[in-house]
C-alpha cells in the first residue's frame, strides 16, 4: 500500500472512530460527512502527486485507484446500515412520542404532518390511525388520511373506510378515495364507484368515477357465449 492510502486508511478510521461515539441522529449521517470531507483530501494527494518529480508508477496509480473505490464503498456500506438502525431507533421508541405529537397539533398542517411521520413509523396500525384521521371534522386532513389510505389499500379495514369515504361531503376527499378504490379490482370497490358515478350530485366527481369505471371493465375477461348446438 502507497503512502498516500496509508495515509487516507488512518484518516477513514479516525473518523470512523469519531461516528461509532457519536449517538446523534440526523438526516445527514456521519458516514456521509466523513465521505464527503474525504473527497478534498484525496484531491490533494493526487494533484500532489502528479507534481511530484518522482517517476509515475502505473501500477501504484492503480491499485492506488482500487484502494480508493474500497474506501468509498466500505463507507458506502457504513452509511446504509447507520441510516437503517436510525430507522429502527425511530420505530421503535419514537412511536410514543409522535402519537403525543399528533394528539397535540392544533394546525391542520401540523396534524397531517404528525399523521405522516406516524404512519411511516408504525405502519403495522396504519389502519387505526387512518381511522381516527378520517373522523376528523377537519376535511384537510380527511383527505390526507384517505390520500395514505392508497398505501394500503390490500387491507379490507382500508377498503371500508375508503368506501366510506365516496360519502365524504368533500368533493375532494371524495376524489382521493375514488382513485384509491380505481386501483382495485374488487367486487365491492366497482360497485361503489358505479353507484357514484349515477347517484353523485356534482358532475365532475359522477365522471371521474364513471371514467375509473370503464377503465375497470375494460380490463375484465369478456364472458365466452357457448356455441349453439347444430
Amino acid at each position: 500500500m502507497s503512502g498516500k492510502i496509508r495515509c487516507l486508511s488512518i484518516l477513514l478510521l479516525a473518523l470512523t472512530a469519531c461516528s461509532s461515539a457519536s449517538d446523534t441522529v440526523d438526516n445527514v449521517s456521519w458516514s456521509a460527512r466523513i465521505k464527503q470531507s474525504l473527497q478534498p483530501v484525496i484531491a490533494w494527494f493526487n494533484q500532489h502527486t502528479i507534481k511530484s518529480s518522482e517517476p509515475v508508477d502505473t501500477k501504484v496509480n492503480k491499485d492506488d485507484e482500487q484502494a480508493q473505490a474500497q474506501l468509498m464503498g466500505a463507507m458506502e456500506t457504513q452509511s446504509t446500515a447507520q441510516i437503517t438502525t436510525q430507522k429502527s431507533v425511530l420505530s421503535g421508541e419514537n412511536v410514543a412520542q409522535l402519537h403525543s405529537d399528533y394528539d397535540k397539533a392544533i394546525t391542520a398542517d401540523d396534524k397531517r404532518d404528525a399523521l405522516v411521520s406516524l404512519i411511516e413509523a408504525d405502519a403495522n396500525n396504519a389502519a387505526t390511525f387512518l381511522r381516527d384521521a378520517y373522523a376528523d371534522p377537519d376535511p384537510e386532513l380527511r383527505k390526507e388520511a384517505v390520500l395514505q389510505m392508497h398505501a394500503f389499500n390490500n387491507q379490507a379495514a382500508v377498503i371500508e373506510l375508503l368506501l366510506t369515504a365516496l360519502g365524504d361531503p368533500d368533493g375532494s376527499v371524495v376524489i382521493e378515495a375514488v382513485e384509491g378504490l380505481a386501483q382495485l379490482e374488487d367486487k365491492r370497490a366497482i360497485e361503489g364507484l358505479k353507484k357514484l358515478a349515477t347517484s353523485h350530485p356534482d358532475e365532475q366527481i359522477r365522471a371521474v368515477a364513471q371514467d375509473y369505471v370503464d377503465q375497470l371493465d375494460a380490463t375484465q375477461p369478456t364472458e365466452q357465449l357457448e356455441p349453439l348446438d347444430k
